[in-house]
């Protein structure tokens, strides 16, 4: 979305990008289109950072959750077993 909404309010600041193209020796839009390219490819790392955290953060929960499962059988089996004594 934001990678749209500055193509579109770039347009007309082609006067302050031309003078940095041309010690580029690029055109102003190729210059534009290497910003863009290079911001999506920001935003796409970040994603992918974020990603795999948010897993590593599910791992842990799995594993917790398995760990309180078996804990609690092994109570409620202790309990099954005192009640039938």
């Amino acid at each position: 979305m934001s990678v749209c909404l500055f193509g579109i309010f770039a347009s007309p600041l082609v006067f302050l990008i031309t003078p940095l193209a041309k010690t580029l020796r690029l055109t102003p839009t190729a210059l534009l289109v290497a910003i863009s390219t290079i911001s999506v490819a920001v935003i796409l790392v970040q994603l992918s950072v974020s990603i795999s955290g948010n897993q590593r953060k599910m791992e842990i929960l799995v594993r917790e959750n398995a760990l309180l499962r078996e804990s609690l059988d092994i109570s409620m089996k202790a309990k099954k077993s005192d009640s039938t004594k």
